[in-house]
């Protein structure tokens, strides 16, 4: 589940860059550091 769940922020994080909006790019790097972390440390 965090696998899809990092996969669609990650998506997220591209429609960020394409708008220029760099708080949708900063909240959905850090959930995916977050899944990232849970994925690979727990």
């Amino acid at each position: 589940m965090r696998m899809i769940n990092g996969l669609g922020a990650a998506f997220w994080v591209l429609y960020g860059v394409l708008i220029g909006s760099e708080s949708l790019m900063f909240v959905n790097s850090a959930i995916i550091c977050i899944h990232l972390y849970k994925v690979l440390i727990k």
